[in-house]
């Protein structure tokens, strides 16, 4: 779904809920141990709606990422996880890279 192989299955997938489909662990930025992570805690096979939802909830910009044994194996923040539920534009647009400045145009 990330990554479509081709054009037919870019078509075939396009119209997807990719934020019910995709887990978190797809997206996450992978970390070591030693890394100092904030933000609320989520697992890795949670849904990317579900993981917007939670940091949207906590009013936070990064989630730390647990497997299922709670350990730490990543971060996702928030407009990571904001762009994997866009659908990707083949029109060269730019991905979301922070949040949109008031009176800004497009």
């Amino acid at each position: 779904m990330l990554r479509p192989a081709d054009d037919y299955v870019a078509n075939f997938v396009r119209e997807v809920n990719r934020g019910r489909v995709i887990h978190v662990e797809a997206i996450m930025d992978p970390i070591d141990t030693a890394t100092t992570t904030t933000g609320p805690t989520i697992p890795a096979e949670t849904t990317i709606e579900d993981a917007v939802r939670i940091l949207s909830a906590a009013n936070a910009t990064q989630a730390t990422v647990t497997d299922q044994t709670g350990k730490t194996v990543g971060t996702a923040s928030f407009i990571k996880l904001v762009n994997a539920l866009v659908t990707p534009r083949h029109d060269g647009a730019v991905a979301i890279t922070g949040p949109a400045k008031v009176g800004a145009t497009a």
